[in-house]
């Protein structure tokens, strides 16, 4: 992906992206619901008196993670398409870290000022969406074929709706071989206003001993 300064239109370097997405059977690590395909985990209050959820696939991390812009503006991952999960169109999340206070920790984690808190300062927070005709292909194969989860069509996504109403939220790809089993490149180009800072509340935080989870956060 290449993010570009929309006041400026160059490349924005040195600019933290981080990726989350669901597995094939939908689930995601890092949070425990019901919902999200695996609730085990254990409800824990600290010594503040906070609540919290501990454990089980709190303590996981597959399928996040965060990398750092090059002078071109680009970053780059290597991952699987995601499964999907019931009421949503198949996606990953996006965002953009703002780049005047993130700060990378020895864990290899990403904080601001406002960590503490259980919230994070962010350039840019979003979602993209793959192909209709390419997400058919993943579904036949294994193990999304196992996804008993309801699939929903992109035009059915009100996330994809919306944000495909000021930008074309759809990756675009090439096939890496002959079979969807070798895989797909793919790429977008995203236009954000670095100079933008907001608070977004986090749903769980990663610390020595291991994932917190301190609110549900869906979609």
């Amino acid at each position: 992906m290449q993010f570009i300064n929309t006041r400026t239109c160059t490349p924005i370097e040195d600019l933290y992206l981080e990726v989350w997405q669901a597995n094939a059977t939908g689930c995601y690590s890092g949070v425990a619901s019901v919902d999200n395909g695996n609730s085990l985990a254990t409800l824990d209050v600290d010594e503040k008196g906070v609540k919290q959820m501990t454990g089980g696939i709190v303590n996981e991390s597959w399928l996040r993670g965060a990398q750092k812009t090059d002078a071109a503006g680009v970053v780059r991952f290597k991952s699987v398409v995601p499964g999907w999960y019931t009421g949503r169109a198949t996606h990953i999340h996006l965002m953009a870290h703002d780049p005047t206070s993130a700060e990378r920790l020895p864990n290899n984690t990403l904080a601001t000022e406002s960590t503490a808190n259980h919230t994070i300062r962010a350039s840019h927070v979003g979602q993209v969406f793959f192909d209709a005709s390419l997400l058919d292909k993943v579904a036949k194969t294994h193990p999304y074929s196992s996804n008993t989860q309801w699939r929903i069509k992109n035009e059915e996504d009100a996330v994809l709706m919306q944000e495909g109403d000021t930008s074309d939220p759809v990756l675009q790809y090439v096939m890496l071989g002959n079979k969807i089993e070798d895989g797909i490149f793919a790429w977008m180009t995203i236009g954000i206003d670095p100079e933008v800072s907001t608070e977004v509340k986090v749903a769980a935080s990663w610390f020595e001993s291991g994932g917190r989870m301190w609110r549900k956060l869906w979609h």
